[in-house]
């Protein structure tokens, strides 16, 4: 059986509508990550121009980012998912309940 190099649980932290350039059709962006507390060091790790943004209490760290050709996609803001990814580059991604 292959080993895992990725086994984690991620948070869809954004859904959006994006534009296919190909065809011009729309299609989703779909970003998985996690949310951390907006703290000094968090925020000092940010490029410069940004680091003087209003933030809140928290900010998205996202660590995996689809864009999906499709009219609809299964992906919710705020659901969670497990991400595995094999050593043989097999990519499975479903969702916690």
């Amino acid at each position: 059986m292959p080993e895992d190099i990725i086994d984690k649980i991620l948070i869809v932290t954004s859904v959006t509508v994006a534009t296919n350039l190909g065809t011009g059709e729309p299609m989703y962006q779909v970003m998985f990550g996690e949310y951390l507390d907006t703290t000094p060091e968090v925020i000092s790790r940010l490029p410069p121009p940004i680091r003087d943004a209003n933030w809140g209490k928290k900010i998205a760290s996202n660590e995996l980012i689809l864009f999906i050709n499709t009219p609809e996609v299964p992906y919710k803001a705020g659901s969670k998912w497990r991400l595995r990814i094999r050593k043989n580059g097999t990519l499975n991604l479903v969702e916690e309940k």
